[in-house]
């Protein structure tokens, strides 16, 4: 047996110096193939797929830059810090960009699953990245979180977690009437003591529907701070409702884990037993992603996430095409809400005024159609209430009061809702809430 192994890594050191060699010489399949020696013995290793990527590449086909992205990507998902294969990943998705027909960005399918794959995994590791620094503690600070206090300190998100974690621990079970421990507070600590554990991962998912540059989002599916304000409460089905919107449309979805819906619903009843402010006990990294201080929309990892997949797009597609961001939310029925839905087009309408106003005429053509195709659509379900099935709700930003449900905050809010996050920093060209 070690005879064969040594026999093995001889075989494999000795392809992989071929295939360099090769590739040195310009025999680009000869450099594939040896390349695909090693693959075949050990699809893991690196220095194998990096050599066949460059010898891909070289041949100059939409066959091979594809195998290259695919290549690439592999190599990033194994070693993050190979900023090597970054750069050459990003030059092979700007050659594939060029030889790709007409129609690949009309029909969204002309990329090749095996690509989608690859960017899914891109997407993938971009996530494990954000994920290991969303869980060190030396390196989670909140620009907003930064701002001098009254006592001209800077409150560190890293300490606040400490702390946080530290008393939601120390937490005993409530008594009930008899002075025993309350039964339902036990299995809750119980319950959210093993939640605490899995605390390694982030507490969203991205989750990838289909082919189509089309985006949803449902950051309200969990109880979240704003920032002192009274915290956001949990939104009923919006998680579902955005998770079936985008497999309906092929689309692409983040919201929150199922195990962080029920870390926070657990934390917000805790609370409730003990009759203090929610806002002790809930995670503080759990900010409301659509009540975001502008300074830190790039550093938040939710955001980063939105700003991940519309990359994807723009390198897959090209960077002209349409890309939509559906921001999903919860409302009262009607009559307590004006309308059975709601749809905000604030986003869009305030940053074309920012821009100058030059577009508003088409933002409202395309509310007319959202709003005659979702009233179609709405006909069937058998309402009860007689209020208005749909509305649009545009918002220029030149006033200086608040358009509720428009999906936008004013700009002396200083603040950015996700839709608004979509089309001001992560290209989104169309964004409705």
């Amino acid at each position: 047996e070690d005879w064969l192994r040594r026999g093995a890594a001889v075989y494999i050191a000795l392809c992989l110096n071929l295939a360099r060699v090769f590739f040195k010489q310009r025999s680009w399949e000869a450099a594939i193939h040896h390349a695909d020696l090693v693959v075949l013995a050990e699809d893991d290793n690196t220095q194998a797929l990096y050599w066949r990527a460059m010898a891909c590449i070289q041949i100059d086909t939409k066959a091979g830059y594809e195998q290259a992205i695919l290549d690439l990507t592999r190599v990033i998902e194994l070693d993050p810090a190979n900023q090597l294969a970054q750069e050459h990943l990003e030059y092979a998705w700007e050659l594939f960009r060029t030889v790709k027909h007409s129609g690949a960005i009309a029909n969204g399918t002309d990329l090749s699953q095996r690509a989608l794959h690859a960017t899914q995994k891109l997407c993938q590791v971009a996530q494990g990245l954000r994920a290991t620094r969303y869980n060190e503690p030396q390196a989670l600070e909140h620009p907003a979180s930064s701002s001098s206090n009254a006592d001209g300190e800077t409150a560190n998100t890293g300490v606040a977690v400490h702390a946080w974690k530290t008393r939601v621990q120390a937490l005993e079970p409530v008594k009930d009437a008899d002075g025993k421990p309350c039964r339902e507070d036990v299995e809750d600590l119980e319950v959210l003591a093993k939640l605490l554990q899995d605390d390694a991962s982030l507490p969203f998912e991205l989750q990838i529907d289909g082919d189509r540059p089309i985006l949803v989002t449902a950051p309200h599916s969990v109880y979240l701070l704003r920032d002192g304000n009274d915290p956001h409460v949990a939104e009923d089905l919006t998680a579902q409702i955005a998770l079936a919107m985008s497999k309906e449309m092929r689309g692409t979805i983040i919201t929150w884990t199922l195990s962080e819906q029920k870390r926070t619903a657990i934390l917000w009843s805790l609370a409730n037993r003990r009759g203090i402010d929610p806002n002790e006990l809930l995670d503080p990294r759990n900010r409301d992603p659509n009540y975001l201080e502008v300074g830190e929309v790039s550093t938040n990892s939710w955001f980063q996430e939105m700003q991940c997949v519309s990359h994807a797009w723009s390198d897959r597609y090209s960077e002209e095409v349409n890309k939509l961001h559906i921001d999903v939310h919860g409302c009262r029925n009607p009559p307590d809400s004006p309308s059975h839905l709601t749809v905000g087009l604030g986003a869009m309408s305030s940053h074309d005024h920012r821009l100058g106003g030059a577009n508003l005429s088409s933002i409202k053509a395309f509310g007319s159609a959202l709003e005659a195709e979702l009233k179609v659509a709405l006909k069937g379900l058998k309402l009860r209430s007689t209020a208005e099935l749909v509305r649009v709700v545009i918002a220029t930003g030149d006033g200086g009061v608040h358009t509720r449900f428009s999906g936008a905050w004013l700009d002396a809010a200083g603040r950015q809702t996700q839709s608004q996050q979509a089309v001001t920093f992560a290209g989104f060209s169309h964004a409705l809430q």
